[in-house]
């Protein structure tokens, strides 16, 4: 499995406008686990974007709920 956007550490990193979603080509199933994973290092991230068609969730991993990070994804 694999995430639209992997992001396990890093600071006053930034994803503004982007979209994160399974193509599921060839009719193969949707693979991708996350359209954005936020890991447990990351930190002061801001990610404004969408997502459609995730296996497990639009958005995952421990720093997504980190108060310095700002998450606003819709779909």
């Amino acid at each position: 499995s694999f995430d639209g956007f992997h992001i396990p550490w890093g600071s006053r990193i930034q994803l503004v406008g982007c979209s994160a979603y399974d193509k599921n080509e060839g009719g193969r199933g949707h693979w991708q686990r996350y359209g954005f994973f936020i890991g447990s290092s990351a930190e002061h991230i801001q990610i404004i974007g969408t997502v459609m068609d995730n296996a497990t969730a639009g958005v995952g991993g421990s720093g997504a709920g980190n108060a310095s990070n700002l998450i606003l994804v819709n779909g």
